[in-house]
């Protein structure tokens, strides 16, 4: 597995955590967080990271691609307990999600 990858993995759920269980965020939103971090990521390679991450056997995020009016499609997330317990280390570690 691409220790890169594993990494954006890991900071798309630090920021889903951070945005908060309401709020959640938008592909756009993290790709831009992952930037000023010093990421290079495009927002498709973020929304793949995202599908990935909500997979049927991950279910660390919830994904909803919505229209926005006037702005267009967005794929954004929200924070899952699941995942919670993976960055939190209250379950067994990913190999896809760095630890």
């Amino acid at each position: 597995m691409d220790p890169q990858k594993r990494l954006v993995r890991k900071e798309i759920l630090r920021t889903l955590k951070h945005a908060g269980e309401e709020y959640g965020a938008t592909a756009e939103l993290i790709a831009q967080s992952l930037s000023d971090g010093g990421y290079g990521v495009t927002v498709p390679e973020v929304e793949q990271h995202m599908r990935y991450l909500a997979g049927p056997s991950k279910d660390y995020i919830r994904v909803q691609v919505i229209e926005i009016e006037g702005v267009g499609r967005r794929m954004k997330g929200w924070m899952l307990p699941r995942g919670v317990d993976l960055i939190e280390k209250n379950i067994p570690a990913d190999p896809g999600v760095a630890g």
